[in-house]
Order: C-alpha cells, then sequence, then structure tokens
C-alpha cells in the first residue's frame, strides 16, 4: 500500500473516518477488523488509480513509495470512503481533481513522482537547451 491509515488520519479526524468506514454505525474504533477492512479497500482502490497512470511511464508498483505517491493516495482513499457514502463532499471532489491533474502530468511524463521518502534526487546533468525562452504554465493552487 502506498499509504496507510495514520496517513487518513492526517487528512480526516478518527470520527470522520469512523462514520465513513463502519456500515453498522455501532463501531466504536477504527482498529475494528471491518473497519479496517474498508480503509483498506479504499487505499487499495486508490493505489490501482495510481498505478494505472504511473505504469505509463515507470514500472509499477513503485517500491520504495515516493512521498508524492503517498499523499495521493491517501487523499483518493479519502474520496474512495465519501464516495461509498454517495456525498463528496466539494472541497474533496475538487482536491480529487486536483489529484487527477498530478496523475496525468505523471502519466505524460511532465512531472515525476520524486524520490521515496529520505532519499534524494540526482539530477541528469550534461543537459543542455538551446532555443527560443520557452513559457511554462503555472501548477496553480493543485494544492
Amino acid at each position: 500500500m502506498y499509504s496507510s491509515v495514520n496517513d487518513l488520519k492526517n487528512l480526516l479526524s478518527e470520527t470522520e473516518l469512523l462514520q465513513l468506514a463502519d456500515d453498522t454505525g455501532e463501531t466504536e474504533s477504527l482498529e475494528d477488523e471491518d473497519v479496517q477492512a474498508v480503509l483498506t479497500q479504499a487505499i487499495d482502490q486508490a493505489d490501482l488509480e495510481i498505478d494505472a497512470f504511473a505504469g505509463l511511464v515507470q514500472s509499477v508498483p513503485l517500491d520504495p513509495v515516493p512521498g508524492l505517491a503517498a499523499n495521493l493516495s491517501a487523499r483518493i482513499a479519502v474520496r474512495n470512503l465519501y464516495v461509498r457514502r454517495s456525498t463528496v463532499p466539494e472541497d474533496w471532489r475538487q482536491d480529487y481533481e486536483r489529484c487527477q491533474k498530478l496523475l496525468e502530468m505523471i502519466a505524460r511524463g511532465n512531472l515525476k513522482l520524486g524520490p521515496a521518502p529520505g532519499g534524494t534526487s540526482t539530477p541528469s546533468g550534461g543537459v543542455r537547451y538551446s532555443g527560443t525562452a520557452k513559457k511554462f504554465g503555472d501548477l496553480g493552487d493543485l494544492w
């Protein structure tokens, strides 16, 4: 898995997560086996979505997991949990659209997932560009 339940807790309160993942309405803990299964399924679905895009430009599953992949996984998993309840708040709908844009950029090779957490990225060196100046679009308010 690219993200964990703890990553989801960084995005939503435990109460919100429990409301989204508990189908009985009676569970009091995220540690419940059925709740854990729902949370894990939401993360797994998010990871499959990431792999579909990233797999166009690199080997998947990603190992080690880059920080951007972990972040996208958690955010998409939260959206997946809301979809289970048939209501996605506007802010999470917009967040998912930003995630989709990032995944599309990755699939086109315009954005690299980057090194794994704690890793470093090494410039390839020796690249020179000559020609007219290019104006690159800005990423806007993706986050």
